[in-house]
């Protein structure tokens, strides 16, 4: 593997910007013995188990600048959070873990978000967490209030205390809950 002429882990210890080259480099063996050194271009590597830092859960890849998934949608030739996922998901098969169905699902959530922050940016990734933490109760008791509104306005400078206001069909402009902490 080479990452704009240099091995990946040369490269990520330069800390670049995105490349603009990536080659998977395999050799070959011909019929006759010999060995051929083929250079294919990749638009995006995941670094595999040997070479992952396992005490960060988060799956570890680059992409070439400017890449087919660098846009709104995420549109490219395939869906790169899946590729992400089946190429770094590992369950935990000790006793005291959650199921299978449980860790994959935390794992994907967290691709999804090392994703949209990689391509997308903070914005994308923020608002893809906001759509996924609206749990079931939370829509269903906006449904049934009739609530077409909530809005979260931080509280100062705390990082953590943010007002929730509700806006309801019949009334003005805001119901507001109390202060909710993190």
């Amino acid at each position: 593997m080479a990452v704009d002429g240099s091995p990946y882990r040369e490269w990520k210890a330069k800390s670049l910007p995105r490349p603009e080259k990536i080659v998977i480099i395999a050799s070959v063996k011909r019929r006759n013995g010999e060995d051929a050194i083929v250079e294919l271009p990749a638009q995006v590597h995941v670094v595999d188990g040997d070479d992952m830092d396992w005490g960060d859960e988060t799956p570890e890849f680059v992409a070439i600048r400017n890449s087919p998934w660098d846009n709104d949608t995420l549109d490219g030739p395939f869906d790169v959070a899946g590729f992400l996922l089946n190429a770094t998901f590992r369950a935990s098969d000790d006793s005291e873990s959650d199921s299978w169905d449980t860790q994959r699902d935390f794992f994907e959530q967290l691709v999804q978000r090392e994703v949209d922050g990689y391509f997308r940016g903070p914005r994308a990734a923020l608002m893809g967490i906001l759509r996924n933490s609206l749990s079931w109760e939370v829509r269903h008791y906006a449904k049934q209030l009739g609530v077409s509104e909530i809005h979260f306005k931080r509280q100062g400078d705390e990082h953590n205390s943010w007002k929730v206001e509700l806006i309801l069909p019949d009334e003005p402009p805001a119901v507001t809950a109390p202060n909710v902490e993190n």
